[in-house]
C-alpha cells in the first residue's frame, strides 16, 4: 500500500514538474512515452509466453515420440498374448475332438475291417 502511495506521489511530482517546465505538448509526449513503454513491456511478455509455449510443445512432442513406440509395443504384446491364449483354447478343443473321433473310429474299427474283408475277399 505504501508502494501505491509512493507511486502516486511520484506521479504528482512529475505532473507538477511538467506543468512548471512545459506545455501541454510536453505532458502528451510524456504520456505517449509511458504508453509506448507499457506496449513494449506487454509485447516482451507476450513473446516470452510464446517462446515458453514453443519449448513446452517441443517437450510434449519429444515425449510423445519417445512414448509412442513403447505404448505401441505394449499394445502389440498384449494382443499377441490374447491371440496365443485363443490359439491354446482352439488347440485344446481340437485335442478333445480328435480323441472323440478316434474313439468313435476305434469303436467301429472291427466292423470296418469286416466290411473291407467282405469287399476284398469274396
Amino acid at each position: 500500500m505504501s508502494e501505491d502511495v509512493s507511486r502516486e506521489a511520484d506521479e504528482i511530482r512529475r505532473h507538477v514538474n511538467v506543468v512548471e517546465k512545459g506545455s501541454i505538448l510536453d505532458i502528451i509526449q510524456e504520456k505517449e512515452s509511458a504508453i509506448n513503454m507499457k506496449v513494449l513491456e506487454t509485447k516482451k511478455r507476450a513473446e516470452d509466453i510464446v517462446a515458453n509455449a514453443r519449448v513446452k510443445a517441443m517437450e510434449i512432442k519429444g515425449k510423445a515420440e519417445e512414448d509412442g513406440p513403447k505404448e505401441a509395443k505394449a499394445f502389440l504384446d498384449s494382443e499377441i498374448a490374447k491371440a496365443k491364449k485363443e490359439a491354446e483354447k482352439i488347440m485344446a478343443s481340437i485335442e478333445v475332438e480328435v480323441k472323440a473321433v478316434t474313439a468313435s473310429g476305434m469303436k467301429n474299427f472291427d466292423r470296418a475291417v469286416r466290411k473291407v474283408e467282405e469287399l476284398v475277399i469274396p
